[in-house]
Order: structure tokens, then C-alpha cells, then sequence
């Protein structure tokens, strides 16, 4: 069953890092590497170029960029929206470079939400599971974010070109959606766990519509 199952965990935090061709398995310390890999290898060329098509399918419905005026104003420089990767090197360490508007910025200037999504983007792309387990999918993620990632995450599965089911934690009341099936854990006094389809309550409400109305502020 070790196949069958692919777990993207929350250590999503990236390093400094120097060139390295010793990778067995993708994470997040040894993420950049993986990529320059994918790009030098002559033998690996053809999945690089398989990436940055399948990264190219990260779609923004208009709604969203309607809804978020940040986006709206900024959509022509989402570096997932036309992929062009490049690399470069400072002093001791290098960086994965995306190509916007004829400039060239580095991965680490773009916020973290940026960083997730292209981070688990390829993690789902490398996986050889059909079933990915994602631990705290919200992490770092805007509202905005957790909309736009959700979105993509159920075209992958629908798509079955990859994967064939996705299953995340989550503390998230923006994610409590009726659009997929979603279980409450609770634990008792007792110490044991029940698991029940949840309700939206008055409270989670108000966050998710306070959540809106502050992102869509100008």
C-alpha cells in the first residue's frame, strides 16, 4: 500500500540551497534542487517541460479575481498564471526565478500562499500515488488563496489524469464547502475521537463573511 497513498505534510517551509543532484525523495528542503534537476537533466528534460504545462493549468476563475481586487489589479503578474521558470544564483545559495513581463524575480520575493500552492502543485505532479493525503491544506493560504487552490484541486482529481482522490485536514471554516464531503473530528473527555458531517454554525458564518468583506476592501 505504500503507493497507493502520497502524504504532502505541513513542513511546506523552504531553505537555502546549494546545488544538489542527490535527491530521492522531493520535499520542501530539497525542493529548488529538485526542480534544477528536472531542468539540467537531459534524460529528466521532457518532465520538466511536463510541469510547467501541467502548473500552466492552474486556472483563475473570473469570479475570484472579481471578487479579490488585489488579484484583479495584479493578475498579469500571478506567476502561475503564464509559468516561465527559470534559476540564478546569490553569493552561496540559488533560486528558483520566474519570468513576468520580460523580468526575472526570484521564488522568495513572492509571498507564501505563492510558494504553497506552487510547492504542492508539484508535489501532486511528481506523486505516483492516486490517492494524496494533505496535512493543514489552509496553511499560509489568504481566503483567496484556500478558494483559488480548492478550485484547481478538484479539477486535478475530476480530470483523472494524475490522481484519482485528493483528502486534506483542515482548520479552516472558509473550506467547510458543500461541494465535496467534509468530517468533523471531535474528541470527548474520554479521549475518543467521533467523526460527524458538521453544520455551519452562526459564528463560522460571520468569520467566512468578515473573511470576504476584508479581502475585498479597497
Amino acid at each position: 500500500l505504500s503507493d497507493l497513498f502520497s502524504l504532502i505534510d505541513c513542513d511546506r517551509h523552504f531553505s537555502k540551497e546549494t546545488i544538489s543532484h542527490d535527491i530521492d525523495i522531493l520535499n520542501s528542503k530539497k525542493f529548488k534542487s529538485w526542480i534544477y534537476e528536472q531542468y539540467i537533466n537531459s534524460d529528466k528534460y521532457d518532465n520538466f517541460q511536463n510541469l510547467v504545462k501541467f502548473i500552466n493549468g492552474f486556472a483563475i476563475g473570473s469570479n475570484i479575481i472579481k471578487n479579490s481586487k488585489g488579484l484583479e489589479e495584479n493578475i498579469s503578474s500571478f506567476p502561475l498564471n503564464d509559468t516561465k521558470i527559470g534559476f540564478t544564483k546569490f553569493s552561496d545559495e540559488f533560486e528558483i526565478m520566474f519570468e513576468i513581463n520580460n523580468n526575472r524575480y526570484p521564488l522568495r520575493n513572492f509571498g507564501t500562499g505563492i510558494q504553497q500552492i506552487f510547492y504542492i502543485l508539484c508535489r501532486i505532479f511528481e506523486t505516483k500515488s492516486k490517492i494524496v493525503l494533505i496535512e493543514e491544506l489552509e496553511l499560509n493560504l489568504s481566503p483567496t488563496y484556500q478558494e483559488l487552490l480548492i478550485n484547481n484541486l478538484k479539477s486535478i482529481v475530476s480530470d483523472h489524469a494524475i490522481i484519482n482522490q485528493i483528502m486534506f485536514t483542515s482548520h479552516s471554516d472558509y473550506l467547510l464547502r458543500s461541494d465535496y464531503a467534509v468530517y468533523q473530528a471531535d474528541i470527548d473527555k474520554e479521549g475518543e475521537t467521533k467523526m460527524h458531517k458538521p453544520k455551519i454554525s452562526e459564528e463560522q458564518q460571520y468569520r467566512r463573511q468578515l473573511l470576504k468583506t476584508f479581502i475585498s476592501k479597497d
